[in-house]
């Protein structure tokens, strides 16, 4: 975990199934990957099959405080390190004005 406190930047990628129903399967898979610089590529499993923008715009509202992780330990470090700016698994703030900015 300290590697990724570490990192001077992350990328991410959704992906997400879009309904296709003439595929054996009923849904085909589009992903939008971070291209960093406030850019994105988008990769598909078939052409033409566009990722669903109402899943990236529902994807940018977050509250931080609500999110839910795996292990109860995992959610204290990331609200730790983004409330108070130090790596600790103790019980994080349940509200901190970082929580809103990021949110925001």
């Amino acid at each position: 975990i300290d590697r990724l406190y570490q990192k001077k930047s992350h990328f991410f990628d959704v992906a997400c199934p879009v309904l296709a129903p003439s595929h054996p399967d009923g849904f085909l898979i589009a992903m939008l990957k971070d291209a960093q610089n406030g850019s994105t590529h988008q990769w598909e499993e078939v052409p033409g099959t566009d990722f669903p923008l109402e899943v990236a715009s529902k994807g940018v509202i977050v509250k931080i405080e609500e999110a839910q992780a795996s292990e109860m330990k995992d959610k204290h470090a990331i609200l730790n390190y983004v409330a108070l700016k130090r790596q600790s698994r103790d019980p994080a703030p349940e509200r901190h004005v970082e929580y809103e900015q990021l949110n925001s």
